[in-house]
Order: structure tokens, then C-alpha cells, then sequence
């Protein structure tokens, strides 16, 4: 009987213990995911930057998107930025992405950086392009990143 008591008190314990790191793993996504978004970065410069440069000699334009994440939790987290340059049947024609880990307390900047050429950027912004959409997708992950969730917003290309 006394194997039986202990067997069930640990069954107790453990389901206490994994509803706690549940928890827990949920504020920190939480948190982390909504601060990031909803503030600023250092500088109130906003939470998601768009920086475009030209090649002097080729003419081809780096498009980079900066994203500050902040972890507001307790949990170190795995952030993710992604973006995507998809066609009309979202095929993805363009994909970057960044990863990085993030102690709690501290904050690391995210960024996408996509090519394309002098022709690809004319047809960009003239409507002719086959991109008809571009993807941002956002991820938090913690506990050993096996708890997490996502966003993705989709942001229709010029027509």
C-alpha cells in the first residue's frame, strides 16, 4: 500500500510540475511575442524597421527587415523571423530568415535581408513582378523549444 501512495503523490507532483513549465513557457511567448510587436526598439525607432540600399554598380536592391525582439519572460526563448516573397498559387520565390536566442531580460535584433536584381526591382514596383505577395512570419519558442507559437502577416505586392 505504501508503494502505491508514493507511486500516486509522484504522479501528483509531476503532473503539478509540467502544468507549472506550461505555464510558464506560455507567459514567456506571451510576453516576449506581444512586447516586441506592440513596442519599440531602442529609440523608439518601432518594432519592425524596413532599411533598402542600391548596388552603385549593378543596381540590385538589398530590401532588409529588422525586427527587435525583446524576451519579457522568464524562459530563455528561440526567436524567429521569416520572410517570404511568394507568386499568386504561393509559391515561395524568395525565402530568408534569422534565428536567435534569447536570455531572458535581453533583446537581439532580428533581420531579413532579400536581392533582387535591377529588372526584378523595376517589375516590383511597377506591378509586373510575379510576386504577388510578401510573407513576414514571427515565432516563440521555449522549453527546450518545444512550446511555442507564431504569426504570419501577409502583405499583398503592388498591382
Amino acid at each position: 500500500m505504501n508503494k502505491l501512495k508514493l507511486l500516486g503523490y509522484s504522479i501528483i507532483a509531476l503532473q503539478i510540475a509540467t502544468a507549472a513549465i506550461a505555464a510558464t513557457s506560455v507567459y514567456t511567448n506571451l510576453t516576449s511575442f506581444m512586447g516586441s510587436l506592440s513596442g519599440g526598439g531602442e529609440g523608439n525607432t518601432g518594432p519592425i524597421r524596413l532599411e533598402n540600399r542600391t548596388d552603385p554598380a549593378t543596381g540590385a536592391q538589398k530590401l532588409t527587415i529588422k525586427v527587435n525582439m525583446q524576451n519579457r519572460g522568464l524562459l530563455e526563448i528561440l526567436a524567429i523571423f521569416r520572410l517570404r516573397a511568394l507568386t499568386q498559387a504561393n509559391q515561395v520565390i524568395k525565402e530568408e530568415m534569422d534565428a536567435q536566442r534569447i536570455s531572458p531580460g535581453a533583446s537581439k535584433e532580428l533581420a531579413a535581408t532579400v536581392t533582387m536584381s535591377k529588372e526584378e526591382w523595376e517589375k516590383f514596383q511597377t506591378g509586373t513582378s510575379n510576386i504577388s505577395t510578401v510573407q513576414l512570419s514571427f515565432e516563440v519558442r521555449s522549453f527546450f523549444d518545444l512550446i511555442g507559437f507564431g504569426a504570419s502577416v501577409n502583405v499583398p505586392a503592388l498591382r
